[in-house]
């Protein structure tokens, strides 16, 4: 083994650790391991460069552009709202259409997006429904994959194997030319999972000792705040008259860009008289008015830089949309 090799085989695992280990950002590791190359004299800078003018980098770059336009354009919230009214609490049926909304969803943007975009609503729905999250958040995960052979951009394979069919002087795959196999994938995942691999979708681990208990009896607030660490991200603050953001609507005042927070669920409180109205979920056209209380996801600095600016009053923690048990 020459010099060279074993130099690259160390980088190789020194990255492996330190994506492991989450140490360092993955993007900054990326860009040390491109410049250990090219000081060691292993690439030129060129070479190390050549990959960001590649068209399926900037295709997977398009992606995340067309996923983020999904999300602020409630295009995503809709999806949701649409298999709560279908799928009611049937769990077979809601099994599928999860499957189903998140393989549509990845065939034109990454699986990764697809699957965070939709996590929420598989836990709510499975709340609503009284049945363990997991047994959505399975199915989730196995159609957000599946759902990657539905199109060329479903997937980044699909694009590296069209790309070197160009090089290679042959014709590229066209954008449908998955879409069969793609199909028949899908109906015959969702059909194994609803049959025989429901059998195997695990219950929610409660007792602490490795037994799943169904989430079908209490389940207390102090459970839901352990599990899904709601103290540290999720916030209530209150829009007090004098904030910049009374008047505007979601999509203007663009809160996901600016602070790296999600809104969640907003609570009217007229001229705060008497209590609060009902938390409903947000969309992108919706009026921020004065008193309005605010449930909102994000990072305590973000959320303390949030409240310093827009001058908004934090109040006590509230359990968010996508955990609360529904009762009666």
């Amino acid at each position: 083994m020459g010099f060279d090799m074993a130099l690259v085989l160390g980088l190789l695992l020194v990255t492996i650790l330190l994506f492991i280990t989450e140490r360092l950002r993955m993007d900054v590791v990326a860009i040390l391991v491109i410049l250990a190359l090219i000081l060691s004299k292993i690439l030129t800078p060129e070479e190390a460069l050549a990959g960001f003018s590649d068209p399926v980098v900037l295709m997977i770059a398009g992606l995340f552009v067309v996923g983020g336009a999904l999300y602020q354009t409630g295009v995503a919230q809709s999806i949701g709202d649409l298999l709560a009214r279908i799928g009611g609490q049937s769990e077979t049926r809601l099994i599928a259409l999860i499957m189903l909304g998140v393989a549509l969803l990845s065939a034109v943007m990454s699986s990764a997006g697809a699957t965070a975009i939709l996590i929420p609503v598989a836990v709510n729905l499975a709340w609503r429904a009284r049945i363990s999250p997991s047994k959505l958040l399975l199915p989730l995960a196995i159609g957000s994959l599946v759902g990657g052979l539905l199109t060329l951009i479903g997937t980044p394979p699909n694009l590296v194997v069209s790309n070197e069919l160009v090089r290679n002087g042959l014709s590229p795959f066209g954008f449908f030319t998955f879409t069969p196999v793609g199909i028949v994938t899908l109906a015959l995942s969702i059909g194994f999972i609803l049959t025989v691999g429901r059998r195997w979708l695990p219950l929610t681990d409660r007792s602490g000792g490795g037994e799943y208990a169904s989430v079908e009896g209490n389940v207390t607030l102090d459970e839901l705040v352990q599990t899904y660490r709601l103290p540290g991200n999720l916030f209530r603050v209150r829009v007090r008259p004098s904030s910049p953001l009374v008047a505007m609507t979601l999509a203007d005042a663009d809160l996901r860009a600016r602070y790296t927070i999600n809104v969640l669920e907003r609570q009217h409180w007229p001229e705060m008289h008497g209590a609060p109205e009902p938390a409903h979920p947000v969309n992108p056209e919706m009026i921020i008015e004065a008193h309005d209380i605010l449930h909102i996801q994000g990072e305590a600095q973000d959320i303390a830089r949030l409240t310093r600016e827009e001058r908004l009053g934090l109040l006590s923690l509230s359990l968010p949309p996508f955990v609360r048990p529904q009762i009666g």
